[in-house]
């Protein structure tokens, strides 16, 4: 090691930042090609290939989103009152408002415990 590096506290053989940057530059000008231009070096690379598009999975996803504390304690009033999900509750008033919501959006998923026996 550098005796630089004692003096001043600065090790000298480490990458700097300038450096680092310079890297991030180089790299973020060479493009990756588009969907497009992939699409033609596919069908060049093998031309009695035919070309497949995956279709997007409908998944379920997080959502979030701030409400008064009012208007929770409502959606949980009714959500108990019917025995359903704080989830099923705003997708059903969602469908009455017109928004067309997945099928598996206006189904029940909470688990249920089971009946004492």
């Amino acid at each position: 090691m550098d005796r630089r590096a004692f003096s001043s506290g600065f090790d000298y053989s480490a990458p700097s930042s300038r450096h680092h940057n310079a890297v991030q530059v180089f790299l973020k000008r060479h493009d990756r090609p588009t969907p497009e231009k992939m699409a033609r070096i596919a069908k060049s690379a093998a031309p009695e290939a035919p070309l497949t598009r995956l279709p997007a999975k409908d998944r379920a996803v997080p959502f979030n989103t701030r409400m008064r504390l009012t208007s929770i304690a409502e959606i949980e009033a009714r959500a108990r009152r019917d025995g359903i999900s704080l989830k099923l509750v705003l997708c059903r008033a969602l469908e009455a408002y017109g928004v067309k919501m997945a099928p598996a959006d206006l189904e029940d998923g909470t688990p249920r415990r089971r009946a004492a026996a």
